[in-house]
């Protein structure tokens, strides 16, 4: 059985946030955020992926 691991969940954060804020003293711009899930959802379905997406462009 599986579960959230909430120790990830900081980690990841903090690894994110990390590599968008050194994005964006490298003089780039953060121009949207879109978020999503992948799922079969069929019948015992358990797998899934949520992803977060990060578009930037270069600041002139």
């Amino acid at each position: 059985m599986a579960g959230i691991r909430f120790e990830n969940i900081a980690a990841n954060d903090a690894i994110i946030n990390s590599k968008v804020n050194e994005m964006m003293a490298d003089n780039w711009e953060l121009i949207s955020v879109n978020s999503g899930v992948e799922s079969d959802a069929g019948e015992e379905d358990g797998n899934g992926i949520f992803i977060t997406r990060f578009y930037f462009k270069r600041k002139k």
